[in-house]
C-alpha cells in the first residue's frame, strides 16, 4: 500500500477500529460457561502434512492426565502447531504426537476408561500412570509396551520422557539409581532409532507429600543430575536436552492436588519442553510471558443442581458433577433471614465408584426452615487427592441457582456502592461493597461516546475488565443479582487504561526505488500496536503518511530527486510513545 493511499485513513480512523474489534471479541454471554472457560481451545484441529516430526511422550500421570485437563501435551501440541502460540490455527502441521495411547484416568473409578479431554488435539502418547521409569525397560504386567518396540512402532523422531517420581516416592529407588535408569532408557530408544532426539522433563520439586513424605531431597538431587549429566548423552544427530521445569514448580499455584497440574502448570510444563526441544533443533522456543490462565483452573463445567425436594424441615439436593470433579461444597443463602452466600458442612466427595456416569452427589439440608426463601447453589472441586491447599473451587463456575420455596419471588437486591476503578495495561480492576443477599453482580461497561455495552458475570465482589484499548476511555457500572433479579446501576466510573511503555524506535531505514517511491523498514518495539509513519520534504513540514502494524512500508507520490525525511511513532492503541530519530533520503 502506498504511503498515499495510507494517508487517506485516519490514525483515529485506524483506532477506532481497533476499538470495535476489540470489543467485538469481549461478545458473550454474561454467564461464565464452558465456552468461555475453554477459550484456549483451538477451533479446529489441523491436518498433519507428509513427513512430520513425529513425537512420543512418555511417563506417569503427569504425562497421561485425568477427566476434563487440557494436559501439558495439548499445550506443547498447540504451540508447535501455532508457531509459538498465534491464535490462528494453520490448515496443515508439520508435527504429529505418536505413541500407543490416548486414554485418560477417570478420577472417580480411577479407571483408565475416559477419553474427555478438555480440548480436542492430537492425543497420541506412551505415557502410563503410575509408571515406574524402569517399567519401559523391563516388561511387567498391567504395564506399558518397552520403550524400543514404542519407539519402532510410531516411528518416533523426537522422545520426551517426563517420570522419575514413582520410582523414587513409590519405588524406594535413590537419585543414583534413576539416572542410571535414565541414561538406559536413552540406549534402548537409540537402538530403535539412532537419530532419535531426547527431551527429559525434571521431577516435581515439591512430590505430592502422602505419596513421597521425606523424599524431596532425593527428588532434588536427581534433578540436579540429570540437569547437569543428561545433555552429554549425545551422540551425533541423537541430541539430549533437559527441560528443567522442577525449578518453577509450587504448591498450590501449578497443581490440583499436591502433584498434578492444574493448567497453568500444563502450561509452564510445556513451555519449558518446548524452549528444549527448540534447543536441539524441534520447533521454535516458547513465546513468553505465558499467558495467566488461572482463571481456568478447576473443572471444566458448572454442575448442574436440581430442584430440591422439601419434607418438614428437610430440602433434600442433588446434582451431577462436572468433568474432572469429585467434590463438592454445597452452599446457600436465606434471603429471608438475611445473610449471605454460606457453605454448609463439609466439602462432599464422591466416593460411589461403581456409579454410572454421568456422576451424582447428594445432600440434606436438615437445618431447612420452612417458610423461608432460600437459594442453593454447588461449587465443585477439581482434584483426585484430598490434599489440604490444592482443590480447587472456582467460585465463578457455581452450579445454576435453584430457589426454595418453588416459585417464590426473591426481592430485588441493593444497589451496589463503594465501587473503585484501578486502570491496568489494557484492563480495569474493578472493586465494590458486597451487596446483602446478591447471589451475584453484573458488571457493564462501554467505550466513552459508544453506545454499544458489553456485560460480564461476576460472582464475587471484584472484577477485571480485560481486552481494554490503552488511552480510551470507558464507563463502568455494576449491578447486583438476585436469581432473576436485577438491581439499580451504581453511578458511572469513568477511567482510562494504562498502556504498555514504549521507547522510541530506532532510526529507520530507508531505500530509494524507482518511480519516486520510498521503502521505510524499522524495528518494531514491545508493546506497540500499531506506528504512525511521518514524512517531509526538506525545509517543510511533517505529515502524516501512514498507520501500519509493522514495516517495511512503500510509499509513492512522491517528488523525484528531492530529500526526503521519514520518522516512525509507535502506539499502543491510543497512547503515543516517542518518535524514532529521523532518517532522510534522496528520491530517485
Amino acid at each position: 500500500m502506498s504511503f498515499s493511499q495510507r494517508s487517506r485513513r485516519s490514525l483515529i480512523g485506524v483506532l477506532i477500529a481497533g476499538l470495535l474489534s476489540a470489543a467485538l471479541a469481549s461478545v458473550g454471554s454474561s454467564a461464565v460457561g464452558a465456552t468461555a472457560r475453554d477459550a484456549q481451545c483451538l477451533a479446529a484441529k489441523p491436518a498433519v502434512a507428509a513427513n512430520p516430526t513425529r513425537i512420543l511422550t512418555i511417563g506417569d500421570s503427569l504425562t497421561s492426565a485425568a477427566s476434563g485437563d487440557y494436559t501439558w501435551r495439548y499445550f506443547l501440541w498447540k504451540h508447535l502447531v501455532t508457531k509459538a502460540g498465534t491464535v490462528a490455527a494453520p490448515k496443515s502441521t508439520s508435527f504429529a504426537m505418536v505413541g500407543p495411547y490416548s486414554d485418560l484416568v477417570d478420577p472417580v473409578s480411577l479407571q483408565r476408561d475416559s477419553d474427555t479431554y478438555r480440548c480436542n488435539f492430537d492425543k497420541a502418547n506412551g505415557a502410563w500412570p503410575g509408571v515406574f521409569l524402569s517399567s519401559y525397560l523391563t516388561a511387567i504386567s498391567n504395564g506399558p509396551e518397552l520403550i524400543g518396540p514404542m519407539v519402532t512402532g510410531s516411528n518416533a523422531d523426537v522422545l520426551i520422557v517426563f517420570a522419575g517420581i514413582n520410582d523414587i516416592a513409590r519405588n524406594n529407588k535413590s537419585a543414583a539409581q534413576v539416572i542410571t535408569e535414565s541414561h538406559n532408557l536413552v540406549t534402548a530408544a537409540r537402538a530403535a532409532n539412532p537419530q532419535i532426539k531426547i527431551v527429559f522433563v525434571t521431577a516435581p520439586s515439591a512430590p505430592d507429600p502422602s505419596a513421597a513424605t521425606g523424599k524431596v531431597a532425593i527428588v532434588n538431587t536427581f534433578d540436579t543430575a540429570l540437569v547437569q549429566q543428561a545433555p552429554g548423552w549425545s551422540s551425533g544427530a541423537s541430541k539430549v536436552a533437559v527441560a528443567s521445569t522442577a525449578k518453577n514448580w509450587g504448591l498450590p499455584n501449578y497443581t490440583y492436588d499436591g502433584t498434578h497440574p492444574n493448567p497453568v502448570g500444563e502450561d509452564l510444563i510445556a513451555a519449558d519442553v518446548a524452549d528444549a526441544l527448540h534447543r536441539i533443533g524441534v520447533g521454535p522456543a516458547a513465546k513468553r510471558p505465558l499467558p495467566n490462565l488461572a482463571s481456568y483452573v478447576g473443572p471444566r463445567d458448572p454442575a448442574t443442581l436440581a430442584q430440591p425436594t422439601v419434607t418438614g424441615g428437610t430440602a433434600s439436593l442433588s446434582w451431577t458433577l462436572p468433568l474432572g470433579s469429585v467434590q463438592s461444597v454445597v452452599e446457600r443463602v436465606d434471603y429471608t433471614a438475611g445473610g449471605g452466600w454460606t457453605a454448609l458442612g463439609s466439602p462432599i466427595t464422591l466416593t460411589n465408584t461403581s456409579a454410572p456416569k454421568p456422576y451424582r452427589s447428594t445432600y440434606n439440608d436438615a437445618s431447612y426452615t420452612p417458610g423461608h426463601v432460600y437459594q442453593y447453589r454447588i461449587i465443585s472441586g477439581k482434584g483426585t487427592l484430598a490434599t489440604s491447599g490444592h482443590w480447587q473451587y472456582p467460585v465463578s463456575l457455581a452450579s445454576n441457582l435453584v430457589t426454595v420455596p418453588l416459585g417464590a419471588t426473591l426481592p430485588k437486591p441493593a444497589r451496589v456502592t463503594g465501587v473503585s476503578a484501578t486502570p491496568t495495561v489494557h484492563g480495569m480492576a474493578l472493586r465494590w461493597a458486597t451487596t446483602p443477599k446478591a447471589s451475584g453482580y453484573l458488571v457493564a461497561w462501554h467505550a466513552t461516546g459508544s453506545s454499544i455495552t458489553y456485560e460480564r458475570a461476576a460472582a464475587t465482589a471484584a472484577y477485571t475488565v480485560t481486552g481494554l484499548l490503552a488511552g480510551r476511555s470507558y464507563g463502568f457500572t455494576v449491578l447486583a443479582v438476585q436469581g432473576s433479579q436485577i438491581g439499580l446501576p451504581s453511578g458511572s466510573l469513568t477511567r482510562t487504561p494504562k498502556g504498555n511503555r514504549m521507547v522510541a524506535p530506532a532510526k529507520p531505514r530507508l531505500k530509494a526505488l524507482t518511480k519516486h517511491r520510498i521503502r521505510t523498514s524499522f524495528k518494531l518495539v514491545k508493546g506497540a500496536t500499531q506506528y504512525l509513519v511521518q514524512i517531509k520534504l526538506a525545509g517543510g513540514k511533517w505529515r502524516n503518511a501512514g498507520v501500519v502494524a509493522k514495516g517495511p512500508v512503500t510509499g509513492g507520490s512522491l517528488l523525484k530527486g528531492k530529500t526526503y525525511y521519514v520518522r516512525v511513532r509507535p502506539y499502543d492503541s491510543y497512547l503515543a510513545g516517542p518518535y524514532s530519530p529521523a532518517a532522510k533520503i534522496k528520491t530517485k
